[in-house]
């Protein structure tokens, strides 16, 4: 309860703030959502093996829109009724912003905070940015913070300096089931600039604290150094690769600091509103659901086109895999290996200004580790009623990949 009273004054202090500005600008806009659904699981994990749902829910969206800063925050509350499972309440809270400083600076800031059981996070997540990851083995109802912030500044013209700082911070609210996580990174970063080359390296550091009792509470630092390179080999597509080492410590445990190698690569196609992202992340990450730190492999594949721009028929989706392990630097029993696979599809139809209609495919799967092994299956229908068209604008919450920036509006 105490969750949802910070939420709920969060909420109020935004529209406090915002809503004078916004509205002079046109950019309040209310939507009601309606959904569908039907999940099927097994073994029963997040709720029972077939189960037939419905779910409501009102959302505000303020937007600011000025010629070198953008901000939107929207807030959302969902609740599903459901024929064998306890019903549920979703509320969500989200800030993105982007400003351009200077002529040679830009920042980008973002946050969020929800309330939420697992298992409405998987369902409500949009199709881009669905977890894959290991989930513990009860659908807890989650109390989530989050934000980060990046600055992007041109030292010379053949020179960028790039600074990045996050945080997430994770709570059970459920009593029986115990659960606490923080995370928190920053990093910076230098390139030199050629046409459509980008050559130079970036220096990152995180803490993670977790406390999953009956396990002791346990503090990780880790420090990671790689060089990074970037190239535009077209005007459509644009790839990033770096590669480096990851150093692993902590002071509550046993066993000595640790070296893993650190790895991330991506591959952007860009055309207008078509965008395809297939990426691999090697290496230390954190799995904010279940509070552990992983040494994972993870590739994904994450995309978004227009069927029909004349009928306003778009599709959406995500495909991944991720084979993980959970670190453990003291005597505690290492855990299994484990694999998870995502597939994620939405088709959507803006059928009218204000009337839009989606149908959703949702495949969850996990093959070991400290988790449940389980496969999960949603078919999810909606309907979206808005007052105001969509304003298409795109606020980014990373900077571009392309040497040119041209996929700038397109990183979300």
């Amino acid at each position: 309860m105490a969750f949802s009273r910070a939420l709920a004054v969060s909420v109020a202090a935004t529209a406090f703030l915002l809503g004078a500005e916004a509205r002079a600008q046109g950019g309040v806009t209310l939507r009601a959502r309606g959904l569908a659904g039907y999940t099927h699981e097994r073994p029963e994990v997040l709720g029972t093996e077939h189960d037939l749902w419905t779910a409501i829910g009102p959302e505000m969206d303020f937007l600011v829109a000025e010629q070198r800063w953008q901000l939107r925050a929207s807030y959302g509350v969902l609740g599903t009724f459901h024929t064998r499972n306890a019903d549920e309440l979703l509320q969500r809270l989200t800030l993105t912003s982007s400003y351009e400083v200077s002529r040679r600076t830009r920042l980008l800031l973002s946050a969020v905070a929800s309330q939420s059981t697992i298992s409405n996070l998987l369902l409500t997540q949009p199709t881009g940015s669905t977890p894959i990851t290991a989930l513990p083995l009860a659908n807890a109802n989650l109390g989530t913070v989050a934000a980060t912030q990046g600055i992007e500044w041109d030292a010379s013209p053949r020179l960028l300096f790039t600074q990045t700082a996050g945080g997430s911070y994770v709570t059970s609210l459920d009593e029986d089931v115990p659960l606490t996580s923080a995370f928190a990174n920053a990093g910076i970063g230098l390139e030199y600039l050629w046409k459509n080359d980008a050559l130079g390296g970036d220096l990152l550091g995180g803490i993670a604290r977790v406390d999953t009792p009956p396990l002791p509470q346990t503090t990780f630092y880790t420090v990671t150094a790689a060089p990074r390179w970037r190239h535009d080999w077209s005007d459509r597509v644009s790839t990033s690769l770096s590669g480096g080492a990851t150093l692993v410590m902590s002071p509550e445990a046993d066993q000595a600091p640790f070296v893993t190698p650190y790895g991330r690569a991506s591959v952007l196609y860009t055309l207008g509103e078509t965008n395809a992202d297939l990426s691999y992340a090697g290496g230390v990450q954190p799995n904010v659901l279940s509070g552990q730190l992983l040494r994972a492999h993870q590739v994904t594949l994450r995309a978004g086109t227009p069927l029909s721009e004349h009928e306003r028929v778009f599709l959406s989706g995500s495909i991944g895999f991720l084979r993980g392990e959970t670190i453990v630097l003291d005597d505690t029993v290492q855990p299994p290996d484990f694999d998870a696979f995502l597939s994620d599809v939405d088709v959507s139809w803006l059928a009218t200004d204000h009337l839009s209609v989606f149908g959703r495919y949702q495949f969850f799967g996990q093959f070991g580790g400290p988790g449940a092994q389980f496969l999960r299956e949603a078919l999810i229908f909606g309907i979206t009623v808005a007052t105001r068209p969509p304003d298409g604008i795109r606020i980014p919450t990373q900077f571009a990949q392309r040497v040119d920036r041209g996929d700038a509006a397109a990183r979300r």
